[in-house]
Formats: structure tokens, C-alpha cells, sequence
């Protein structure tokens, strides 16, 4: 191979994703935030409901710890100020429920 070809492979491979495969990313993002939002709250109410007021500190540690990650990473590709709030709230929320859950259990 010459210089010219492996420069052309090299272009090649480093494309950016086509538009489609980033929206599919993005509506597959949305759709598993969603689905883990809905099975926390009906966990929350399974263990409030039939099982007797279980404390649900483990579960809001989950969910805010992954929203904290998804802002943090935003933070990190378009760098806008209000994902750092959204960020460190969140990372606060989630640090709060786990040490709420190592505490009462």
C-alpha cells in the first residue's frame, strides 16, 4: 500500500457517525433512562406498598448516580454550564442516598 491509500483508509475509519446511527443513540439513551425511571418508582412502591416501608435509599443511589454520569458526560462533549448544575446536583443526590443507604439500610 502506499501513503495515499492508508491515508484514505485512515479518513475512512475515522468518519463520524452518519446522523442516523446518532439519532438511533440518542432515542435508545431516552428510552433506557425511561425504562430504568419507571422500574424505580415501581420497586419503590412494590417495597413501600407490600412490603412494609422498606427504606429505597439503594434505588435513588442508582438513579441519580446514572443521571449524574449522563451530565457529566455531556459536560464533558458540549462543555454548557447547565449540565455542571444538573451534574453535581445529581452527583450530590446520589452520593446522599448511598451513604442514606450504608447508614439505615
Amino acid at each position: 500500500m502506499n501513503r495515499d491509500e492508508i491515508l484514505a483508509r485512515s479518513r475512512q475509519e475515522n468518519q463520524p457517525e452518519d446522523e442516523r446511527e446518532q439519532f438511533v443513540d440518542a432515542k435508545a439513551s431516552l428510552f433506557s433512562l425511561s425504562t430504568m425511571i419507571v422500574l424505580v418508582v415501581v420497586l419503590c412502591c412494590i417495597r413501600h406498598f407490600v412490603h412494609g416501608g422498606i427504606k429505597v435509599h439503594d434505588l435513588f443511589a442508582l438513579l441519580w448516580g446514572t443521571f449524574a454520569v449522563r451530565y457529566f458526560y455531556r459536560l464533558w462533549k458540549d462543555r454548557r454550564k447547565g449540565n455542571l448544575a444538573i451534574a453535581l446536583t445529581t452527583s450530590f443526590l446520589a452520593i446522599r442516598q448511598f451513604i442514606l443507604y450504608i447508614l439505615e439500610g
